[in-house]
């Protein structure tokens, strides 16, 4: 029996087309709420009913129509897809969770440091950004590396390593890929509009337009970082709580701005943590971060 029930959102949530395709391919009926008066982001998702279903407040979340409730939009994605979809067998669905993975770890926080200055989502930082585009450059490699001999990512189906991967990679491709920086990565390319192209794929996302002008950045530079200088610290160094408002870079050993004096502890990509030590004053505060095995 086909899974049914909600989906809380707001429009145009790249992780919540993850469910929506998947639902196209396994018959899941899902409706969908996510403009006023149904469903208010920043307002519904803060009432004591709904955090008493979603405890973190979160969306996309989802409430079956049997009562069963489940937030995170990989997670959902899983309960609302077919075996298909996750793998038939045991390695081909180890395989869909390592793409999956993979789409969170590697591709997510280079896309969003790139792609957001342009959408006027967060201020643009130079050094953070070429960093964000040698890291999309190495994903891109892989992935067309991967592709080579292959139409699909898992299998000779698509499954949600497909709907997942083509989803975060969306809005680069929609905002900042433009043809000459796509054109080396021709596997990826002919992967990625077999993908769009696809009934289920289109039913979601319409007709897409592929970038033909890199965006330029809406908003001005915050800070345009010298190369750190040479020191040591005895580790660990800083142990402290994240302060809500914080914006801290992802870059290892590197300056970067904060908006409020904290300690804040980063995962790395890796096998790294990090520390990022703020120094306490009344204005954005320039902090180091540094990383250490653990």
């Amino acid at each position: 029996m086909a899974v049914a029930g909600t989906l809380y959102t707001y429009p145009e949530n790249w992780r919540a087309f993850k469910a929506l395709i998947a639902a196209q391919y396994s018959g899941a009926k899902i409706k969908v709420l996510s403009t006023p008066p149904q469903f208010h982001f920043g307002q519904t998702n803060k009432t004591p009913e709904f955090l008493k279903k979603f405890p973190v407040g979160k969306v996309p979340a989802f409430e079956g129509e049997d009562g069963f409730c489940i937030f995170e939009s990989n997670a959902i994605a899983h309960y609302v897809s077919n075996e298909e979809l996750r793998g038939t067998t045991q390695e081909a669905a180890s395989q869909v969770l390592q793409w999956v993975s993979f789409a969170d770890s590697d591709i997510v926080p280079p896309a969003s440091t790139w792609v957001f200055p342009t959408l006027g989502i967060m201020q643009y930082n130079k050094q953070a950004t070429e960093y964000a585009k040698e890291e999309v450059k190495r994903i891109l490699s892989l992935l067309d590396s991967h592709l080579k001999t292959r139409t699909f990512l898992v299998g000779e189906r698509i499954t949600l390593a497909d709907i997942t991967v083509v989803c975060t990679l969306l809005w680069l491709y929609k905002q900042v890929l433009e043809p000459s920086f796509r054109q080396p990565y021709e596997n990826v390319n002919r992967w990625f509009v077999t993908c769009v192209n696809q009934p289920q794929f289109k039913a979601i996302l319409g007709d897409l337009k592929l970038c033909e002008k890199m965006a330029q950045f809406d908003g001005q530079e915050i800070y345009s970082p010298p190369p750190p200088p040479r020191f040591s610290l005895k580790w660990p160094f800083c142990l402290g709580k994240w302060e809500a408002g914080c914006v801290a870079s992802s870059l290892h050993h590197s300056w970067t701005y904060i908006r409020s004096p904290a300690a804040a502890l980063i995962n790395f990509k890796g096998f790294m943590r990090g520390y990022l030590l703020a120094l306490p004053c009344k204005k954005p505060t320039l902090a180091y971060i540094i990383s250490s095995p653990l």
